[in-house]
């Protein structure tokens, strides 16, 4: 289950992302690993499901604490303006009603195997996480 954060528009030096934390209102269940030999990745799905009211455009997944040496493969960016900064994030979905589900599958290079650790956070919103 992902961490609660209470949902706020995130900021950094008082700029506006147009960025909302929603990870209080979002159910993260992450699977287990598997390697992939042919690409040498490792692999992990996470369902993610919006126990909230209805989320408006697109929703994200940042990796907040990756662990040392993992990289998360086909990135969409890592985070600027949202807190966490500097986590890479991925596009979950082009928004989310309210209970519904959707699967997001993530794969990871690792300089030193798994474990592969870190925290779900879940942002809204039209800005650049």
């Amino acid at each position: 289950m992902a961490k609660s954060s209470p949902d706020t528009t995130t900021s950094v030096a008082g700029a506006s992302c147009g960025v909302t934390n929603v990870t209080s209102q979002i159910t993260a269940s992450l699977s287990g690993f598997r390697y992939n030999s042919a690409s040498k990745l490792y692999l992990q799905g996470v369902t993610v499901t919006n126990n909230g009211p209805a989320l408006t455009g697109p929703v994200y997944l940042a990796l907040d604490s990756l662990s040392a040496g993992a990289t998360l493969s086909g990135a969409a960016g890592e985070t600027t303006c949202a807190a966490p900064l500097g986590a890479p994030y991925v596009l979950v979905n082009d928004g989310l009603a309210s209970g519904q589900t959707v699967t997001v599958r993530l794969q990871f290079s690792t300089t030193t195997g798994p474990p592969i650790l870190y925290t779900p956070q879940f942002l809204n919103g039209a800005g650049q996480p």
